[in-house]
């Protein structure tokens, strides 16, 4: 913990407020995933190092507000996510008699959250929000970062495309090509929340295919490297931390997806997912910002 230059323009961006000098926080985790041969439907097709060690971390800056004795406390947290050691190439085998074709391991969804534990009341402590019509809205945003072309939709109905990457910075929720990106939070609760939901394998008939079926890929963004940044502001009222520390429960969950194409009766395919599971917590604890009496 150490004192540190606050990002005011983020902090001020949904109204005037006199801040005072704060602390920054820096934490990380590393959380992993380990596939066997035994998770596949064929052991032969598991991949040399069947390993993904995802890497989030967090910054957090803790400041005071003077006009209404409450605090202030940004987190911006990002997440790495390699999917590249889990996935063996797509590949053909009999299974319970159906002629199959199977893509496996892939991501299938990603959960980010974070909450506020030594709450004394929780209404004393809220997610800032902000007008999603100011460029400068990052209260509860997100900077989601993909290479190549991609287009999403708003909830306003409007559609845009975009090539070299996506950045998004407001509350509402988007569908960026093969992946739904949903803000889940609860400004209340008060819980942050963004969850990224992947395109899955899907299939469909072809007469002269292995097993009369074919594969539609998944998201590609699942079997590469997908990185996501978010940032919330929790807003608290000074004396509603109980202790010297504001803890905040960080957690990220990932899925793994494994599906299995074929024929399930004439002229018709079926997808078969099968999920693997990782979760994740870490508890944050950022000491309360220093008012100027306290400082002397």
């Amino acid at each position: 913990m150490k004192s540190a230059r606050i990002p005011a323009k983020k902090l001020l961006a949904s109204g005037p407020k006199s801040l005072a000098a704060g602390h920054i926080a820096n934490f990380q985790t590393s959380p992993s995933q380990t596939l066997t041969g035994q998770d596949f439907y064929s052991g032969d097709e598991c991949p040399s190092n069947p390993t993904a060690i995802y890497t989030v971390a967090y910054k957090v800056y803790a400041v005071h507000n003077l006009d209404d004795n409450t605090d202030y406390y940004l987190v911006e947290q990002e997440g790495m996510y390699p999917f590249e050691n889990l996935c063996a190439p797509t590949y053909k085998k009999s299974v319970g008699g159906a002629l199959s074709k199977i893509q496996e391991y892939y991501g299938g969804q990603i959960v980010e959250s974070c909450l506020p534990k030594n709450i004394q009341s929780q209404g004393h402590c809220h997610i800032e929000r902000t007008s999603t019509a100011s460029a400068t809205t990052v209260s509860v945003g997100l900077d989601l970062n993909l290479s190549g072309s991609y287009s999403y939709s708003s909830t306003n109905g409007h559609t845009v495309s975009t090539s070299g990457g996506l950045s998004i910075k407001n509350n509402r929720s988007y569908t960026v090509s093969d992946v739904t990106v949903s803000n889940r939070s609860n400004g209340t609760a008060p819980k942050a929340e963004w969850c990224y939901d992947f395109k899955r394998t899907a299939c469909h008939f072809s007469f002269f295919s292995y097993g009369q079926v074919d594969l539609e890929d998944c998201a590609l963004s699942a079997r590469n490297t997908f990185v996501t940044e978010s940032e919330w502001i929790f807003h608290v009222s000074r004396d509603a931390v109980s202790g010297n520390e504001l803890q905040l429960e960080a957690s990220s969950s990932v899925v793994l997806v494994s599906s299995r194409a074929r024929l399930d009766y004439p002229c018709h395919t079926a997808c078969v997912h099968r999920t693997k599971d990782e979760a994740k917590s870490v508890t944050l604890q950022i000491i309360k910002p220093p008012i100027p009496s306290e400082q002397g």
